[in-house]
């Protein structure tokens, strides 16, 4: 089963975030569990506190739980590409578009 689980964010605060985006993280030498996302809105990655009941809802809705082992190195869906020449002209020339950025002046 999954589904939507209402949660905030740092920067967004109120969001809803899909259950299988979650990942819960049992902090074994604690006795404590944390559950992480990324907010689909701003892309931060958030922890919060899990308490027991928290962590049974979360895996009823479909989270799934990962070990301390599987957290060391952050997954990546694709190798990224170095940046070239070309991607920092395209980049500039929208930065110049866009509308806070103030029109340069002569003396600069």
């Amino acid at each position: 089963m999954t589904g939507r689980v209402h949660t905030s964010c740092e920067r967004c605060g109120n969001i809803e975030v899909s259950s299988t985006d979650i990942t819960i993280l049992p902090l074994v030498a604690v006795v404590e569990n944390v559950y992480r996302f990324r907010c689909p809105l701003c892309s931060m990655w958030n922890v919060k506190d899990a308490s027991p009941t928290v962590v049974s809802v979360l895996l009823r809705a479909g989270a799934c739980v990962a070990t301390f082992d599987d957290e060391i190195t952050e997954p990546q869906a694709s190798p990224l590409r170095p940046i070239t020449a070309a991607n920092l002209v395209a980049f500039n020339q929208e930065l110049a578009r866009s509308p806070n950025n103030p029109a340069p002046t002569p003396e600069q």
